[in-house]
């Protein structure tokens, strides 16, 4: 065990620092130690002390060196889902084709990579009946009454 010992578990000290709810205490064996604060406590008292008497921190301060690695870890985690997340919703275009026929009637198509319309644009007057007739969008290219 650490510390001077007088008996099982005994410790003897200076107290050298006292804070709101600790003393600092360094044993005869040159090791520093926590205490429970007790009223009457000095500096420069000498204490007789067992494990009893040991301050035990908070559930976090405990286990600071297992909480300081998972929470990078979980932060560097949600830094990642955030990322792959906003990605699904960046506009990625579709289109992979401009095709233009230029007879009269002129119309200009986007198309995916699967040959499916994406938009229909007349680029003159005579093609805008055709359009609203066959009404393209969203059909297969060749099934589109187009071409």
């Amino acid at each position: 065990m650490n510390g001077a010992q007088n008996n099982m578990s005994h410790y003897t000290g200076i107290i050298l620092k006292l804070e709101s709810d600790r003393a600092i205490v360094l044993t005869d064996g040159l090791d520093f130690m926590e205490l429970k604060l007790k009223p009457g406590m000095q500096r420069g008292q000498h204490v007789i002390f067992d494990e009893s008497d040991l301050y035990s921190a908070g559930l976090i301060t405990r286990y600071k060196s297992i909480i300081m690695p998972f929470s990078a870890f979980a932060a560097a985690a949600a830094v990642f889902l955030v990322i792959l997340f906003s990605l699904r919703f960046v506009s990625i275009s579709q289109e992979y084709a401009y095709i233009d026929v230029d007879i009269n009637p002129s119309i200009g198509l986007v198309i995916d990579k699967k040959e499916k319309v994406i938009d229909a644009k007349p680029l003159n007057n005579d093609a805008k009946p055709i359009l609203d007739e066959a009404a393209p969008k969203d059909m297969p290219l060749y099934d589109g009454g187009i071409l």
